[in-house]
């Protein structure tokens, strides 16, 4: 993607820059021109304020989107290609949703072929944004001969519940970023998106991503490498702790049918179940890890080895696979030399 939305002094649409950005991509596969106004009110007043005491009028507004969307669809014309341009009105959240019926008509008879309604601020919630996408679907002359996206933000931690209710509302492209990435609190977060439609997309809601999300942990990784960041262990889907069970009422129920406390199948998303022991652990996952570490307890030996691990683990947290290891060699050690003087 390439996107323009800069405005001169004079009001006018800014020629070079969609220029620019048609010579960055028209070497493309698939070229698209990102075309970026105003939609609310606060937009039109407050960022355009040298245009005038009361800033741009809604009007003008509309006469430089339309413009600007000719002027870019012409220059891919002129070149053999296609036009595909996508159109984003800042601001939607705050709109009058009239207005944008007519700014969004207007986009399509200048030639755009991707309708984005951004909630820049991050301000909806589901339920809003699902209403207001339906509501100009429903209004916006020819929305049907064009694709319609969503873009949402954070900043109240409702992007991606709020992504999800535009493609119910018929959105079929989200913008968004794995790990969220994005300004301020980030935008929808792209591997948590893609793997609830993995599950439920299909059967609940007519769509599905596509993607191979085996290799989605991998990716988040390089990502955030590369960008200087640390994935929060509590993050979904690919935080360290996402499949890792702490508790030993959870170990033994997940030890007994994984469904019931992992709704989502691990290998779906490239992960694995583990367990992790500590003072919260039961006997069902200290017993699971032991024979994974080749060590068979003797039911008579349960309750001096259950007493042993959590002295252990009340004194050093986790018990990793050395200390348990240690732990269950000590002890049945121990036992074995206590049989030997009895007998």
């Amino acid at each position: 993607f390439a996107r323009t939305g800069r405005i001169d002094v004079d009001g006018c649409f800014v020629a070079p820059d969609i220029t620019a950005a048609w010579e960055a991509v028209k070497s493309a596969r698939y070229p698209r021109i990102h075309i970026v106004g105003s939609g609310s009110d606060l937009h039109l007043k407050e960022k355009y304020r040298s245009e005038g005491p009361f800033g741009r009028s809604r009007q003008d507004n509309i006469s430089i989107v339309t413009q600007s969307i000719s002027f870019a669809a012409s220059l891919m014309s002129d070149n053999g290609v296609e036009p595909d341009i996508e159109f984003s009105p800042e601001d939607c959240g705050r709109a009058e949703t009239s207005y944008l019926v007519g700014l969004f008509a207007a986009a399509i008879r200048a030639g755009a072929t991707v309708l984005n309604v951004p909630d820049t601020v991050g301000r909806m919630r589901p339920e809003q944004y699902k209403a207001l996408i339906q509501d100009l679907i429903a209004r916006v002359p020819n929305a049907n001969q064009v694709t319609w996206s969503t873009h949402t933000h954070d900043d109240l931690g409702l992007a991606t519940a709020n992504a999800l209710a535009g493609i119910e509302a018929g959105a079929t492209q989200v913008e968004g970023t794995f790990l969220g990435l994005g300004e301020r609190a980030g935008n929808t977060c792209l591997e948590q998106l893609a793997t609830v439609l993995a599950l439920y997309g299909a059967t609940e809601m007519g769509r599905w991503s596509g993607l191979n999300l085996q290799r989605v942990p991998e990716l988040c990784r390089q990502i955030a490498d590369l960008a200087g960041l640390s994935i929060p262990a509590s993050a979904p889907i690919i935080g360290k702790n996402a499949f890792r069970h702490k508790s030993g009422m959870h170990q033994d129920g997940i030890l007994k049918k994984p469904e019931v406390y992992q709704d989502i199948p691990p290998a779906l998303v490239g992960r694995t179940i583990e367990l992790e022991l500590g003072p919260d652990s039961g006997w069902a996952g200290i017993q699971y890890c032991a024979k994974r570490l080749g060590f068979d307890i003797p039911s008579s030996q349960k309750t001096p080895v259950f007493e042993a691990f959590k002295t252990l683990a009340d004194r050093i947290g986790m018990v990793g696979d050395e200390d348990l290891a240690a732990l269950l060699t000590e002890e049945l050690k121990t036992r074995h030399n206590r049989l030997s003087r009895s007998a």
